[in-house]
């Protein structure tokens, strides 16, 4: 991303993410800040409905980590009851240097 457009662009989606409000999960423990194999939740798809996930996301050219992260803000939303949503991701593969940062 070269000249001007980078810059507003930064300084767009940080004032968008400025405003975001945080919301503890009911599994959240107070005082750990590492996660303990008793909190991770491993699920394992049938063949079948891998298949199925993936024939889905080919036709609506998406990607199964969207696909699963929309899953998962259906999940959120009934769980926390809150409606305006948003997910973020730690790691982004990125593979320009201008954006190795974001």
């Amino acid at each position: 991303m070269a000249g001007k457009t980078f810059p507003r662009l930064e300084k767009y989606w940080l004032n968008r993410m400025d405003n975001f409000l945080y919301t503890r999960l009911p599994a959240d423990l107070p005082g750990h800040s590492e996660v303990s194999a008793s909190a991770c939740r491993e699920s394992v798809f049938e063949p079948h409905l891998y298949r199925k996930i993936d024939d889905f996301c080919q036709d609506n050219k998406t990607t199964r980590f969207i696909f699963l992260i929309a899953v998962l803000q259906v999940i959120l939303v009934k769980e926390i009851r809150q409606t305006d949503l948003t997910i973020g991701a730690r790691v982004a593969t990125r593979h320009r240097e201008d954006l190795k940062n974001l």
